[in-house]
């Protein structure tokens, strides 16, 4: 341990950019590995502190996010037109679909909804988010519509655990 200093450690990092040609996500990776045994040198050898302090100081480098990829409207309405309503399935899908765009809630947090979280009167459409954070969306005329029809189609008489879910 007493061989670790900045330096070695820097020239470490910089070896795997320049001679093993990572990406400095990897060279990231690496850091954050060496940053968890300074963290543990720290708990098991007090004495050694000033080394694991001097590894816990190294800076991440900076990586460039990738986009969010999106879908062009013409291409929303593909999906929407993929829908076979047809199929028992299909009113569902498509109002989770409708649902999905006109509220840009997440998966998850539509996957948990329940049926009294819908207010056709209102128009709106309580979701239960991030950090438990309740949030009032309003919905569009033709969302509300196609929910309302799913409810009274499909979820008249609702298996027992899912009586109070939205979707099943």
């Amino acid at each position: 341990m007493d061989h670790l200093s900045f330096e070695l450690i820097l020239a470490f990092l910089d070896e795997l950019e320049s001679e093993r040609n990572n990406l400095p996500k990897t060279r990231n990776h690496r850091l954050a590995a060496l940053k968890s045994l300074a963290k543990m040198i720290r708990f098991m050898y007090p004495e050694k502190r000033e080394v694991s302090e001097i590894i816990l100081n190294i800076p991440q480098k900076h990586t460039q996010k990738p986009l969010i990829g999106f879908l062009y409207p013409e291409e929303i309405l593909k999906v929407f037109q993929g829908v076979d309503l047809k199929e028992k399935d299909g009113l569902r899908d498509y109002a989770l679909l409708h649902l999905l765009y006109d509220s840009g809630a997440r998966a998850s947090e539509i996957t948990t909804l329940n049926i009294d979280y819908f207010n056709p009167k209102e128009k709106t459409l309580g979701i239960l988010g991030k950090g438990n954070r309740y949030r009032l969306i309003e919905l569009k005329p033709r969302t509300v519509q196609l929910l309302e029809l799913y409810i009274s189609k499909y979820r008249a008489k609702p298996k027992p655990q899912y009586q109070h879910r939205l979707f099943y």
